[in-house]
């Protein structure tokens, strides 16, 4: 034990004298779309919500980690008609907290004018929400609450609220005041299926996934 606390120790003390580390918040948007051959609506990209906290966590020069706590939307749009033949339209969209842990290189130092960085990781991610906004025949819009399946009742599958993929972006600072204005690309592929089943996935079903582009400005104070 003690052993572990010196390694850890040493390890966060290394950080501190080779790297510098940085703290921001970042707001943008997730172009989402939902890749599935299940039946169902007919859905197209949407553009959706995504809120982050990046903390980028010098190891030596140019490269780092940068866990992010994230607020993002994922969905489409969509496209019903329902048995009386009125055709509506809207989007579907869940609500995640998220954390992708990505590991990145990046161009210039800390008190130069322009850096640049690229960067990809895993990440992981809790659905908390679902929400359906739709605009119907006559015009008017509703936005309904998707309750979450949560059980294996009666077909045998529930919603898959857990949420896991790969995650890679690339994006540019300019220094300004005490820390940088950031702008940045992302794109994050789900590799787990939304349904998941009591027992064995049935022939011929292809699976529900989320993947998405996306787009932000920010800010990162520069710590040490």
């Amino acid at each position: 034990m003690k052993k572990g606390v010196l390694v850890l120790f040493a390890f966060l003390v290394f950080l501190q004298l080779t790297a510098q580390t940085e703290v921001g918040i970042r707001v943008g948007t997730n172009i989402s779309k939902v890749s599935s051959r299940n039946g169902g609506g007919s859905g197209n990209a949407t553009a959706l919500l995504d809120i982050a906290i990046p903390v980028r966590i010098g190891i030596t020069k140019g490269l780092f980690i940068m866990p992010e706590l994230h607020f993002i939307q994922k969905g489409q749009k969509l496209n019903f008609t329902d048995i009386g033949g009125i055709e509506s339209r809207g989007k579907y969209f869940t609500n995640y907290i998220e954390l992708p842990i990505l590991l990145g290189y990046g161009y210039g130092a800390s008190d130069d004018f322009f850096t640049f960085y690229g960067a990809v990781g895993p990440f992981v991610g809790y659905a908390i929400s679902s929400r359906v906004v739709s605009n119907i025949g006559s015009g008017d819009k509703v936005r309904q609450k998707i309750e979450f399946d949560n059980s294996y009742d009666g077909d045998l599958s529930k919603d898959r609220r857990i949420d896991a993929g790969l995650a890679a972006g690339a994006g540019i600072g300019l220094l300004a005041g005490p820390g940088k204005v950031t702008f940045d690309l992302r794109m994050n592929f789900d590799m787990l299926d939304a349904r998941k089943f009591q027992n064995d996935t049935p022939n011929g079903y292809q699976g529900t996934f989320n993947f998405g582009f996306g787009i932000g400005v920010g800010y990162n104070f520069i710590i040490n």
